[in-house]
């Protein structure tokens, strides 16, 4: 399933169907394509997650994916290993993060990519 996370509104949404359609309603989206079998990624999650506590959470959506259940979506965007995470500006595939998978490396490279 895909979900949007939103941990001060405490609320999740479901985007299992029409992933280009809602993602393109996002001015900016940033994206954690994973899978829950994946060391990384479960490594990963608590810090994503801690994304949405910071400033920059008011400026880009931040979306989790989990291509064991979303194959279909994750195949088309070109998905090959987890956690691939990307962000997407008005829908459209902008730039991967490859960074240091910490929430300060994250936040700072957002930034950055938010004065573009």
């Amino acid at each position: 399933m895909l979900y949007l996370l939103s941990l001060v509104n405490c609320e999740i949404k479901d985007f299992t169907q029409g992933f280009s359609e809602k993602i393109q309603k996002e001015k900016l989206a940033f994206i954690k394509f994973y899978s829950p079998t994946c060391k990384a990624c479960t490594t990963m999650k608590p810090k994503f997650e801690a994304l949405d506590l910071e400033p920059i959470a008011r400026k880009v959506q931040l979306i989790e994916v989990n291509c064991q259940e979303a194959h279909e979506t994750c195949a088309k965007e070109g998905i090959q290993g987890w956690p691939n995470m990307r962000l997407y500006k008005n829908g459209v595939f902008f730039d991967r993060y490859r960074n240091v998978q910490n929430v300060e490396a994250m936040v700072d490279w957002l930034e950055g990519k938010t004065e573009l």
